[in-house]
């Protein structure tokens, strides 16, 4: 029987790319950094406003002010795999080797500490709560209340107008 050396292949028990963090403190590690690079590169933008607009024959003059602002920048899980070089935050977070209570705990608190520097940051005006409320999923599920809750209403309004049940007019 030949020895491990003379074959020509050897059996690994892993097929594949080795996994980005193989331990839950490197994606902790990477998460904070990601926090960091956030918190440290607000985003820029500038506005300009004409001033001092005179009329002529030929045209206006007129001067513009640059008015520069800095905001926040929002943490986002799109931006958290971007920077962790993570193509799916969906696959990554349900794939097998991430099944230990360690590695959940820190996907969980990734999660948490974004959606909740979303959420402060739009009660205090930072950032576009509509905008938020969507990444977050929230204003989906009011609206379809709001909405069936109409449609309820419209339904009942038209079958008491013809004189007839709601369910007479949803099979039509």
């Amino acid at each position: 029987m030949p020895t491990n050396s003379t074959r020509p292949f050897s059996i690994v028990s892993r097929v594949g790319r080795p996994p980005l963090y193989p331990d839950p403190e490197d994606l902790a590690r990477v998460a904070d950094e990601y926090f960091q690079w956030c918190d440290d590169n607000p985003i820029e933008t500038a506005t300009r406003k004409l001033v001092g607009a005179k009329q002529t024959s030929k045209g206006g003059e007129a001067k513009s002010d640059e008015t520069k602002f800095t905001t926040r920048r929002a943490y986002t899980l799109d931006g958290f795999c971007l920077f962790a070089r993570i193509s799916d935050w969906s696959s990554f977070k349900s794939a097998e080797a991430h099944s230990d209570a360690e590695y959940l705990a820190v996907i969980h608190a990734i999660e948490q500490t974004i959606r909740d520097q979303q959420v402060s940051g739009a009660l205090a005006g930072v950032f576009n709560s509509n905008i938020v409320a969507r990444l977050n999923g929230l204003a989906d599920v009011q609206r379809q209340e709001i909405d069936d809750q109409r449609k309820q209403t419209a339904g009942d309004a038209i079958a008491a107008i013809l004189g007839v049940e709601v369910a007479q007019i949803e099979n039509r």
